[in-house]
């Protein structure tokens, strides 16, 4: 049994539940679909991994229910079903010559795997932050055990230094060099171009990495960016 949202085309066809019905409790819900997952030989999924699917049902079903609903332009992508999703943003402050970055993995059906904000002293420029970024990412990734990788940066230039396996002659050329050392250790990986729309989470983190200390969570996202997770796999939005 999938707990994630699956998407089927246009219209928009919510899946991801099955052999389980409707309960009003959450906690008879969670007994209940946790039977299922052992009557299938399946491992049980987080309460938190749950909930997050139930939250993005419901709001793709009152977002259906609307007659102002359109479906979702320029959102996130979700990667190949062999791959985990890297979303990685930055923030750059030339007077300070500070910045911060913010890292998210997610699986191809939306659910949170890890993330990452970290807060960076002497940074050249905004193309070294967006790179520190990617390295950060990457660490990340590795660190969580993912070896099919697709990442994506909203930074035009990071894609197409790694696409052209790490090659950069501007002032973040060594931190390229150290990205494509990390990325040769993955059994599969790409990098492709997104716009800042379906950057956000990234981009929240990044944010968040402002006013506190270098912090990274796993399984159970920050609760700042929870919002925009749910944000990202709702197929339908009300305009």
């Amino acid at each position: 049994m999938s707990y994630g949202i699956h998407y089927s085309g246009h219209p928009a066809v919510l899946e991801g539940y099955c052999d389980s019905n409707w309960i009003s409790e959450a906690d008879d819900l969670y007994a209940t679909t946790g039977r299922c997952c052992v009557d299938h030989g399946e491992e049980i999924g987080t309460p938190e991994r749950t909930a997050f699917s139930i939250n993005a049902l419901v709001a793709n079903f009152v977002g259906a229910a609307s007659p102002r609903r359109s479906i979702v332009m320029h959102g996130w992508v979700r990667p190949p079903a062999d791959c985990v999703k890297l979303d990685v943003d930055a923030s750059f402050d030339a007077d300070t010559l500070c910045g911060t970055v913010g890292a998210v993995i997610r699986d191809h059906v939306g659910d949170f795997i890890a993330a990452t904000a970290w807060k960076l002293d002497v940074v050249q420029d905004v193309l070294s932050m967006e790179a520190h970024a990617l390295r950060i990412g990457l660490e990340l990734a590795a660190l969580t055990g993912c070896h099919r990788v697709a990442v994506c940066s909203d930074n035009m230039e990071v894609v197409q230094a790694m696409n052209e396996d790490g090659q950069n002659y501007s002032t973040a050329a060594a931190i390229f060099d150290d990205c494509s050392s990390l990325a040769a250790d993955f059994a599969k990986i790409s990098f492709r171009h997104c716009p800042r729309e379906a950057n956000m989470v990234a981009n929240e983190l990044a944010a968040l990495a402002k006013n506190t200390p270098p912090s990274s969570w796993f399984r159970s996202p920050p609760p700042c960016i929870v919002p925009l997770l749910l944000k990202d796999v709702d197929l339908i939005v009300n305009e």
